[in-house]
């Protein structure tokens, strides 16, 4: 595998990292520790979670951690190989102090976490969404707190605007903090709209970008089909709100990705992970899998190539956001540039 650097972090990164969104509810902890080692084996060093992760029948409040405990053991014994991120701030209980990024909860879910992980040091804490009620100054200074402590390693945001992840990496020159070193958007062929801003803000803050969602669901590989009635197994049939998402307009625009990934030799699954990892700026496409032939497709993907004759006609089926006033950014024939094509 060819692994990838992470931003300013200095670590090197499977382009594939491994999410556990979905330990606990579909898969057992047994099931979870085999898809590990065999992530392990693959040469995936990269995995991500939160302190609220508790697979599908998590409840917006419900406790969480189970992510965290279930990753925590199947990496026992093999912590060194193992990049791990995870992140603070959703709720994790039903109270007034059971969320948000306070010194307060911050300060006593890392404790909780580093427990559940069973690790000494995480190597990348994220931000999990903004809060509007703590000014960034605090929030930053608590996780430079963290990472002279030794706790942290890196940090960063996940669902961040570009604009308040920019402050941040100004706030943290100005005043001598750890620096944003990571940002974790979503981005799909169906979601595109960090191409507007963020991806312009992360290249000019040296910010590496992890990006989820990368299949949406399980839309962007094919499960799915016009007319379809019976989702037993898959992730819709678990989670009835992916199921919103389908109608006629989405397989259309499927059904001629899937003519162009042929095209390539590929799978839908291959062409949309491929299709995002032909960024450089982007070093890792978090994916959560069911089972090992997921897991091995995802890397196989990570290693294919994306015909550069491809891009226009996705972009004709997948529009690109567009900037207000119709402007568009000067793109150079050489040198630094922001063109598509360098980020």
């Amino acid at each position: 595998m060819e692994y990838r650097f992470l931003g300013r972090t200095g670590l090197n990164i499977s382009p594939i990292c491994f999410g556990t969104v979905n330990f606990g509810n579909p898969l057992v902890e047994k099931n979870c520790k085999q898809l590990v080692a065999c992530a392990l084996e693959e040469g995936i060093n990269f995995f991500d979670t939160s302190n609220v992760y508790e697979g599908y029948g998590r409840w917006f409040g419900s406790s969480g951690g189970l992510g965290e405990t279930i990753l925590g053991k199947a990496l026992s014994g093999k912590r060194n190989q193992a990049v791990i991120c995870t992140k603070l701030g959703n709720p994790n209980g039903p109270g007034p102090l059971d969320a948000g990024l306070s010194a307060r909860h911050l300060l006593l879910e890392i404790e909780n976490s580093l427990r559940r992980l069973r690790t000494d040091w995480i190597d990348i804490l994220l931000a999990h969404r903004m809060d509007p009620s703590i000014p960034a100054e605090d929030v930053w200074g608590v996780l430079d707190q963290l990472v002279r402590s030794g706790k942290v390693r890196c940090i960063g945001v996940s669902n961040w605007p570009s604009w308040l992840m920019a402050k941040s990496c100004e706030l943290s020159a100005r005043y001598g903090w750890t620096r944003c070193s990571v940002s974790s958007p979503e981005y799909s062929l169906l979601n595109r709209q960090i191409e507007l801003e963020h991806i312009s803000a992360c290249f000019n803050y040296r910010v590496g970008l992890m990006t989820y969602k990368g299949l949406m669901g399980g839309i962007l590989t094919g499960k799915y089909h016009r007319g379809q009635t019976d989702y037993t197994g898959t992730r819709a049939g678990k989670k009835k709100a992916w199921l919103t998402r389908m109608d006629s307009h989405l397989f259309d625009k499927l059904e001629i990705l899937q003519k162009i990934a042929s095209r390539s030799g590929l799978s839908m699954t291959e062409y949309a992970v491929a299709w995002i990892l032909r960024r450089p700026i982007i070093s890792s496409v978090v994916l959560s899998f069911s089972n090992e032939k997921q897991l091995q497709t995802a890397v196989e993907a990570s290693a294919k190539i994306i015909p550069n004759e491809d891009i226009e006609e996705i972009d004709q089926i997948f529009v690109p956001p567009k900037r207000p006033g119709g402007e568009q950014v000067m793109k150079w024939r050489s040198g630094w540039a922001l063109d598509d094509q360098e980020f």
